[in-house]
C-alpha cells in the first residue's frame, strides 16, 4: 500500500519536475533522455537504500523479538531520548520567549510603538 501511495503521490511529480531539470545540459544533446536517466538513477538509489532499511529493520525486530532484556533496554532508550528533547524543546521554548519578552519585545516596541496594543476596530455609528 505504501509504495503505491508513493508512486501516485503528486509531491514527487513536482519535486522531479522542479529539481531535476536544473541538472540537464541541452548542449550536450536531448533532455528529456537526460532526465529519464537522472530520474532513474535516483529511483535506483532510493530503492536500494529503503531495501537495505527494510532488511536491517526485519533483523532488528527479529533479534528483539527474542530477546526481551534487548527489547526494553530499547524502549528505555527511545524514551528516554524522546523525553530528553522533549524537556529541551520545552526550555527552549521558555528560554525564547523570556528572549522576546526581554529584549527583543523592548525593541519592537521601541521600532513600531503601535505593535502589541490592543487594535480594536471602531465602528462609527452611520
Amino acid at each position: 500500500m505504501g509504495l503505491f501511495t508513493n508512486l501516485l503521490n503528486p509531491k514527487a511529480a513536482v519535486l522531479y519536475l522542479s529539481l531535476l531539470p536544473q541538472f540537464a545540459d541541452p548542449a550536450t544533446g536531448p533532455v528529456l533522455p537526460q532526465l529519464l536517466v537522472l530520474g532513474l538513477t535516483q529511483m535506483a538509489v532510493s530503492i536500494t537504500i529503503n531495501g537495505a532499511i527494510i532488511l536491517s529493520a526485519a533483523r532488528i525486530a527479529a533479534f528483539l523479538l527474542h530477546r526481551p532484556g534487548w527489547q526494553r533496554a530499547q524502549r528505555w532508550l527511545t524514551g528516554s531520548v524522546l523525553g530528553l528533547l522533549a524537556m529541551r524543546m520545552a526550555v527552549g521554548a521558555t528560554t525564547l520567549r523570556h528572549r522576546l519578552a526581554s529584549g527583543v519585545g523592548r525593541v519592537l516596541t521601541r521600532r513600531f510603538p503601535r505593535a502589541g496594543r490592543d487594535r480594536r476596530v471602531k465602528t462609527h455609528p452611520t
